[in-house]
């Protein structure tokens, strides 16, 4: 004779992390990669819109090659309509 039982399992995963908001983060952005912030990191993506990347997308693409970083950019039309399929 057999029982079946049903045994719950609860996994609680912590994806926490941090924002940092406010301006003329560049360089600091720039000091944490040369110290490791994203250890094993080859090469970066910057992904933005049509509206931000003469803003800010190809001023951080400059700067990240500049300081001899991988780094490209992908651009795509403002609006909602740019969500994907």
């Amino acid at each position: 004779m057999s029982k079946t039982f049903e045994v719950t399992l609860q996994k609680v995963v912590d994806h926490s992390y941090s924002i940092e908001i406010g301006e003329h983060l560049f360089s600091s952005l720039i000091s944490d990669l040369h110290q490791g912030l994203v250890s094993g990191a080859s090469k970066y993506a910057i992904i933005t819109d049509s509206t931000v990347e003469p803003l800010y997308g190809c001023p951080l693409l400059e700067l990240l090659r500049r300081e001899g970083f991988q780094a490209d950019l992908f651009s795509f039309p403002a609006g909602e309509s740019s969500t994907g399929p």
